[in-house]
């Protein structure tokens, strides 16, 4: 299976178990995909995964935590696409609602 596929189905296993409240199976899982996109340079789908990652160590509680990963996530976004751009608006909107 490519990178970016096995990202993708990480990605999707991530997200079914934190719907399921398992967000420990769920972060595990979204460290995994991260170590894939650094192996590939895949800036983007790291910036996602971050902020993937993020929501769901919020929805654990641990707000700082979650703070860190969207500032990774956002210091990602900005160094590839700058700004000025809908990802960069979400991740930024998350890091704010996050206290």
């Amino acid at each position: 299976m490519c990178r970016g596929k096995k990202i993708t189905c990480l990605t999707r296993r991530a997200m079914q178990a934190a719907d399921k409240g398992n967000l420990v199976v769920a972060t595990e899982v979204l460290k995994e995909a991260i170590v894939l996109t650094n192996k590939g340079k895949m800036v983007i789908v790291e910036a996602t995964s971050y902020n993937n990652l993020g929501l769901i160590v919020q929805l654990g509680g641990d707000t700082l935590k979650a703070k860190e990963y969207f500032n990774k996530a956002l210091i990602l976004v900005q160094g590839k696409l700058g700004n000025d751009n809908f990802l960069y608006h979400k991740i930024a909107h998350n890091l704010v609602c996050c206290g």
